[in-house]
């Protein structure tokens, strides 16, 4: 029989080098290398990756799975990231969807985007309630 993973003093689960739950947080979980390792207020997020959410300030209810996703996303929340290089630079949106290789790469604010494939709206700097299939 498994162990359950033990949860922080606010309910968060945390395993990998350069993961945190952060400071201030609640019910978040944290598996990889360096994810979360600067939330100071961010709740209820899930990241399975490395190198995501790495700057993670005040977002909510993010949810990410690869490498290098939501990266510098610091104030965002409601947003899905899955694979590589998703959402990178984006430093606040939200409801964004983002699924393939180089979804949203330039993109530093947007707010209610689904962008799903390879180089999807890759060039967009700031952009709102768009559908990219790439």
């Amino acid at each position: 029989m498994l162990n359950a993973l033990p949860l922080d003093a606010n309910g968060s689960v945390t395993m990998g080098f350069g993961v945190s739950s952060g400071t201030g947080t609640n019910n978040n979980l944290a598996v990889g290398i360096n994810c979360i390792n600067s939330s100071s207020t961010g709740n209820e997020t899930i990241c399975f990756a490395k190198d995501s959410l790495t700057t993670a300030n005040s977002g909510n209810q993010n949810i990410v799975l690869g490498l290098r996703v939501l990266q510098a996303c610091s104030s965002g929340f409601k947003n899905l990231g899955y694979g590589i290089d998703v959402m990178p630079l984006l430093t606040s949106g939200s409801n964004n969807i983002g699924i393939g290789v180089n979804v949203m790469d330039n993109t530093t604010t947007a707010t209610n985007n689904i962008c799903i494939g390879v180089d999807a709206m890759r060039d967009n700097t700031v952009g709102s309630e768009t559908v990219s299939i790439g």
